[in-house]
């Protein structure tokens, strides 16, 4: 039996940046930057 999955955390900061990201006001590479620092990696 395997074991379940944990689903991951997504935070309104999260939505707000990809918000921002569709509508053309964030680069991509801005937005990758916004995204590491709010889920707290740097890989």
């Amino acid at each position: 039996m395997t074991e379940p999955v944990a689903k991951p955390v997504i935070t309104q900061a999260m939505i707000d940046a990809y918000d921002e990201y569709t509508h053309l006001t964030l680069d991509r590479r801005r937005f990758m930057e916004q995204l590491t620092r709010l889920a707290g990696s740097g890989a």
